[in-house]
């Protein structure tokens, strides 16, 4: 049975999130109310975020794979692309903090390990 549900974590930086759907081949479009529409870029498959009353915004889609697309590629709760936001937030604050990024690796589990360094003073 096809599903629309909203993945539980929460897009506290829409600038970063939009990047992140742009390197994954995703076209955002925003609407009127301040939510946007996510389309794949070959036009099948699509979620939506929408702003929350405290601001940010929450990542929903149709979560059966069977019937989307987009749970497919990405998978259950975000899957890979709220991977991909989260490394990125987590780089961004890392070098906010005055750290380096050393070296990023992508595991066999799917997960992505972040080797930071002290900067020099």
């Amino acid at each position: 049975m096809s599903v629309w549900a909203k993945v539980q974590t929460e897009i506290k930086n829409l600038e970063t999130f939009l990047e992140v759907c742009k390197r994954n081949n995703l076209s955002c479009r925003e609407r009127k109310n301040g939510s946007y529409i996510i389309d794949m870029n070959d036009g099948s498959g699509y979620a939506r975020i929408e702003m929350t009353a405290n601001g940010t915004y929450l990542l929903s889609y149709d979560q059966d794979a069977k019937y989307s697309r987009f749970a497919r590629q990405f998978g259950a709760q975000g899957g890979s692309l709220m991977r991909d936001y989260a490394t990125e937030v987590a780089k961004n604050e890392a070098m906010n903090m005055g750290m380096s990024i050393l070296g990023e690796e992508t595991r066999a589990d799917g997960s992505i390990r972040l080797v930071l360094g002290a900067m020099a003073i």
